[in-house]
């Protein structure tokens, strides 16, 4: 079961679906249901809410414990209940159910079949659950480690075998990338850049490059997955004009530290102008690689991992060396 960014999800657990809630009916009145849910209070498994249902068990509406006991007792159901409650259905990914809780401000989420009827409800306690295991498997595939099934598991007893295949995959891509960067550095070196101040600030270029890259993943995956209804073009539009001002600012100022420093005006061009450019490469590809994936059907959150720094990482030393051979070769 995939969600709307692609993310792979279980589906509501059965374990998650309390059946034993408070009902009643549109013809009820108040001091009716009251004094049926007082005799049946023990039985329930949840008492935020009050379900209303037809004769069939079709769900037609829902008015919290709180509202019961404000209301008069000679009030009707139908008159009190809040018509086409928030539902979802048994196959309904997880993670959605808990995000609809939040946005919505609920204790509790109805569970319906296809005729409507209720099947039960996911309360708070079970929403809960489904938060924290989501944090932690949103939180290990940022660091890299892959971890189907978690489903709670604790981490410190995890058989060792099974650590080492979640983690080893993602290192090994790190390592290639590793070595691939390492290629990069080592042409250009044979080829016509070596001058010792270009070499001396890949770490600076690819720390910034990484760095709002991983901002903008970042920003980037949490509003895929919040806004039901993001414009992904206008959001793009709006990145595109904060990646301007950031590589404008950012390059310039890194220009100017390195030509009041060395006394070095192609070197503070090179700098200056790779920053620019590689900054506004990273935030394309930071905003690209989780559409990708969600085309893909993948989970947009690995793009945030180690496979998104390896891309960053080549592609921002391929651009600043060819940034520096052009302009070391022109101002010869």
């Amino acid at each position: 079961m995939n969600d709307r960014n692609g993310r792979r999800h279980p589906r509501i657990a059965q374990e998650h679906i309390a059946s034993a809630v408070p009902i009643a009916k549109p013809d009820e009145t108040i001091g009716h249901v009251e004094a049926r849910l007082i005799g049946e209070s023990k039985s329930l498994e949840t008492i935020n809410y009050v379900y209303v249902v037809k004769d069939d068990g079709a769900l037609v509406g829902v008015f919290s414990i709180k509202e019961l006991f404000r209301q008069p007792k000679t009030a009707h159901v139908l008159d009190v209940m809040k018509r086409e409650p928030l539902t979802v259905y048994p196959k309904t990914d997880q993670a959605r159910v808990a995000r609809l809780a939040i946005k919505h401000g609920i204790k509790a989420v109805p569970v319906v079949d296809k005729q409507h009827h209720l099947l039960g409800v996911v309360p708070s306690d079970a929403i809960f659950h489904i938060l924290e295991q989501e944090h932690t498997t949103n939180f290990l595939r940022l660091a890299g480690v892959h971890s189907p099934h978690m489903d709670g598991m604790e981490l410190s007893r995890i058989p060792i075998a099974s650590l080492f295949w979640r983690r080893f995959p993602w290192l090994i891509v790190g390592l290639l990338g590793g070595m691939g960067a390492a290629f990069v550095v080592e042409y250009f070196e044979r080829a016509s850049v070596s001058e010792v101040l270009i070499i001396a600030f890949i770490p600076a270029v690819v720390y910034i490059a990484d760095a709002v890259g991983s901002q903008t993943q970042t920003i980037f995956i949490r509003a895929l997955a919040l806004e039901e209804k993001l414009n992904v073009r206008l959001y793009a539009w709006r990145e595109a004009r904060v990646g301007m001002l950031l590589a404008l600012s950012l390059g310039l100022i890194a220009g100017s530290l390195v030509f009041l420093r060395w006394q070095t005006g192609a070197v503070g061009l090179v700098v200056a102008t790779s920053f620019f450019v590689t900054i506004l490469i990273a935030m394309t590809i930071a905003l690209l690689l989780p559409l990708l994936f969600h085309k893909l059907k993948w989970d947009p959150a690995v793009a945030s991992g180690p496979f998104a720094t390896v891309i960053r990482d080549i592609t921002t030393l391929v651009i600043y060396f060819t940034i520096a051979e052009r302009i070391l070769a022109m101002t010869g």
